[in-house]
């Protein structure tokens, strides 16, 4: 138990038997995932790839730390990352008993509709339509090799596979840098942090861990392999859903809203939806933008107890409260933007120079369960407060229908007498998505003779 130790020998064996991105993300500015659905009376084939992939292509978390400390250290990069997930659907298509399984996995995004009020299938995209039964990620810094290597593993698939759909991720900066979503602001920044240097970093990027703790022991994303008899094998359970985000519509609201509370910041109304501002400044810390390290910090919480800095139903707000009984709930979050833009997020843009739709974000996240994280948290984003006038987290949150978030916001920072409550709508919608495991190594590469 505690934090990881990357030079630890004896977290050796379990580095070199788990898929990498779970506890730490591979870092690739361009990913292509591809969604596979296995031809009937092909299963031996199947198998016999699947292993020979893990053997060949598969990026072990070892493989990945290894290539991680040769970039810090010599500016090497590393290799195409591959990582490889199956469905509840993937595994019965390979014959094995999936009873031991979380049930959440078991019965597929799809059947948790009401629990998550997503859409109905029907309005999703096509390819998310059809059955999946595995996704392959690929990743990587050079976008033309990761076009090659995308094309020849499909070109590969397709002999016993078709392809469901393809979906293709392109990080978004700012001039320092930091990454973005299509809104505009800096994205992932409170993370679960597994390991000692991280921490140590996070403490020197945030002053400390006095008022948020980001330690997570591994135990909050892995799981034992429930199909193979080893104590060093672990899985983790993937969540993936593609979020149109339509940027003009959130910009153009921003606006209207600001203007309706007399919001003198329109900046401030943002981040009062967000809980930070675009640098990535909690508005919870600062009535403005442009704190020290503000993409990288962290350490807050929300002991006032009050909404009249960050409202209660703000995004970051509302998906991780910051309490001490929250940590259990949260996931290792890994997704990235996607979609072309025809003016750089750089350039300070008309609404009408800004995306109506055709980008959003491919949200990926890994956790030891389905329900108590990611459905507990679309649930904290979903639910109503019946007690105040906060309703909807303004970006995630769903009713299944309109999707329109009632909330109070300060129109002066700080005095909770201004608070005046206001509607949004929300600029995201679901095209599509899936519910995965990503086995353990051992469990891959013994595929062919089971």
């Amino acid at each position: 138990m505690g934090l990881l130790n990357k030079n630890d020998i004896d977290n050796n064996a379990m580095f070199s038997r788990l898929q990498g991105n779970i506890i730490k993300g591979h870092g690739r500015n361009f990913t292509a995932n591809i969604f596979i659905r296995f031809n009937k009376n092909r299963v031996n084939t199947v198998k016999e790839w699947i292993a020979e992939f893990s053997e060949q292509k598969l990026t072990s978390c070892k493989k990945q730390l290894i290539e991680n400390e040769n970039y810090k250290t010599n500016a090497i990069a590393g290799d195409v990352f591959y990582g490889f997930l199956l469905t509840s659907l993937g595994y019965k298509f390979l014959g094995k008993d999936i009873s031991m399984f979380e049930e959440t996995f078991q019965n597929g995004m799809e059947k948790a509709r009401d629990k998550l009020n997503d859409s109905y299938v029907k309005y999703w995209e096509e390819g998310f339509r059809k059955e999946i039964h595995a996704m392959i990620l690929i990743g990587d810094d050079d976008q033309e090799k990761l076009g090659n290597a995308a094309r020849e593993l499909i070109e590969v698939v397709k002999q016993f596979s078709s392809i469901t759909t393809i979906e293709y991720g392109n990080a978004i900066r700012n001039s320092r840098g930091d990454g973005l979503e299509h809104f505009g602001y800096v994205d992932g920044v409170s993370q679960p942090l597994f390991f000692e240097d991280e921490i140590q970093k996070y403490i020197a990027d945030n002053g400390g861990k006095n008022k948020f703790d980001p330690s997570a022991e591994k135990e909050l994303v892995l799981v034992k392999d429930p199909l193979v008899d080893r104590d060093d094998a672990y899985g983790s359970y993937f969540v993936f859903r593609k979020l149109e985000q339509n940027v003009r519509r959130f910009k153009q609201d921003e606006e209207k809203l600001a203007i309706k509370l007399e919001f003198q910041d329109h900046e401030r109304l943002g981040a009062s939806l967000v809980g930070r501002f675009e640098d990535g400044t909690p508005i919870e810390v600062s009535e403005d933008d442009g704190i020290t390290k503000s993409a990288l910090f962290n350490n807050f919480n929300y002991d006032s107890n009050d909404n009249s800095k960050c409202p209660y139903h703000a995004h970051i707000r509302k998906t991780n409260p910051r309490t001490e009984a929250h940590k259990k709930h949260i996931m290792a979050r890994r997704g990235i933007p996607y979609g072309h833009r025809n003016v750089p997020t750089s350039i300070e843009q008309d609404f009408l120079q800004m995306p109506g739709d055709g980008v959003g974000l491919l949200f990926m996240s890994f956790q030891a369960s389905i329900a108590n994280q990611f459905e507990h948290i679309q649930h904290l984003a979903n639910q109503v407060d019946k007690e105040n006038p906060n309703d909807l987290d303004p970006i995630i949150g769903q009713d299944g229908l309109k999707n329109k978030s009632t909330g109070e916001f300060p129109a002066v920072y700080g005095d909770p007498k201004s608070l005046t409550v206001g509607t949004f709508n929300s600029a995201v919608t679901l095209k599509g998505g899936e519910y995965f495991f990503a086995p353990s190594i051992p469990f891959l590469k013994t595929l062919k003779n089971k």
